[in-house]
């Protein structure tokens, strides 16, 4: 639970400098997604690129609408990592948490 109540996630990660639409299964994204827009729970995936080093949190709204994007306008199998810079929140390493996600909730 966070002061909003309660999260849903999933932890992908990739060795790429994109994100593969092929990690994250059709199941877990429509889990995610109806949980955050049935029933109000905030919901998420956590992103770790490890050629960069760097964990990206991204609401599974906003995924989803790249996922679109990206397939549609430009037939993408993926969304690159310039997106996940711009658009979706870094975690930093905090506390006693190797990577504090939830310390992003206010």
């Amino acid at each position: 639970f966070t002061k909003k109540g309660s999260v849903a996630f999933d932890t992908k990660q990739t060795k790429l400098k994109n994100f593969p639409f092929s990690n994250v299964h059709r199941h877990q994204l429509e889990y995610l997604y109806e949980v955050q827009n049935d029933y109000g729970v905030e919901a998420f995936l956590l992103i770790w690129f490890s050629t960069y080093e760097e964990l990206y949190k991204v609401n599974i709204n906003d995924y989803k609408k790249a996922e679109s994007y990206f397939e549609r306008k430009h037939k993408n199998k993926s969304v690159p990592y310039s997106w996940f810079q711009q658009k979706a929140t870094k975690v930093k390493v905090g506390k006693s948490v190797y990577f504090d996600y939830l310390e992003l909730e206010d």
